[in-house]
């Protein structure tokens, strides 16, 4: 994608953020998508009232909106773990871990996931799994040095304390204050990767994705600054979501299908070709870039 399509994107996403769509929590795939791909209720929706209920300390009614989140995108990591959250202030701490488990499966650098895992087997008495957990968090502390993120050393130094026998359970909160501040976030982030600062990227749009929910723009971006940083297990797993909830997305289906080129899987990459063309039937920039790649790629392999 040209940097003029990450101007016209992001404009699409902001003018999203504008509008009604942000206040009742509803997706899509804004600025390259089409009709949503999951039935029922609204993911983005119900993951916004979920956080809501969860900051009023209604644990039970949270539990319940992030499983409904869940239901349409189970590998969200984000839903994974605050539905932990919920389920561990009703003191459901066996399913809690459950949750922040698969919360770090799909984001191992979810860190507060490994510190409230690590808490709820403290509460379970299992100190020895808890301090594996603060190892691991140590271990990513050195590997990071002095550029770590501060939310490893809040992770870290919590769990730590607790270990401890210190109680430390701060609130949190998971809500931008209004729909500015997110336009803004989101704005930063696409200037990020406009100026291949593709890790800041990734802070700053992981940031949006837990307070906003699965919006298939914010995790086609993901899957696209994980590209260029090569790892491509994240990358796909983000592009899988943001197709999962808008198989129709045209962003995600030309940004994974140019993954699969440079993954060298031609098959999958010719599939979201034909997606592309047909939910393109009069042409598309995505469409033309994808097909560009391919044909560059046959070409120098021959």
């Amino acid at each position: 994608m040209h940097m003029t399509r990450h101007a016209i994107l992001s404009l699409a996403l902001i003018f999203w953020l504008s509008s009604d769509a942000l206040a009742a929590g509803g997706g899509g795939g804004v600025g390259g998508g089409g009709r949503g791909g999951t039935s029922g209720p609204d993911p983005n929706k119900a993951y916004r009232e979920g956080v809501e209920l969860l900051q009023a300390k209604d644990c039970k009614k949270a539990a319940k909106k992030f499983r409904s989140v869940l239901k349409a995108v189970p590998r969200n990591a984000e839903a994974n773990y605050l539905r932990g959250r919920a389920l561990a202030c009703q003191g459901k701490h066996k399913d809690a871990t459950r949750s922040f488990k698969r919360a770090i499966k799909y984001d191992r650098e979810m860190y507060e996931a490994y510190e409230h895992l690590g808490t709820m087997y403290l509460a379970l008495d299992k100190s020895d799994d808890a301090k594996e957990q603060l190892s691991l968090l140590a271990q990513m502390r050195s590997e990071c040095g002095e550029t770590c993120p501060s939310k490893l050393d809040r992770a870290y130094r919590t769990l730590s304390e607790g270990i401890q026998g210190k109680s430390t359970d701060a609130p949190q909160s998971f809500l931008f204050e209004n729909v500015s501040e997110s336009r803004s976030a989101y704005l930063e982030a696409v200037e990020r990767i406009n100026a291949g600062e593709f890790m800041a990227a990734v802070e700053e749009l992981r940031a949006l994705l837990q307070t906003m929910g699965p919006v298939p723009d914010v995790l086609n971006y993901l899957g696209y600054a994980y590209r260029n940083l090569g790892r491509f297990d994240e990358s796909l797993a983000y592009y899988e979501q943001a197709l999962v909830l808008d198989p129709e997305h045209r962003g995600a289906n030309e940004y994974l299908g140019e993954l699969f080129v440079e993954l060298g899987r031609m098959d999958l990459a010719e599939e979201r070709l034909s997606v592309l063309e047909r939910i393109c039937p009069f042409g598309c920039a995505e469409f033309e870039d994808l097909k560009r790649r391919i044909e560059s790629r046959v070409v120098a392999a021959r």
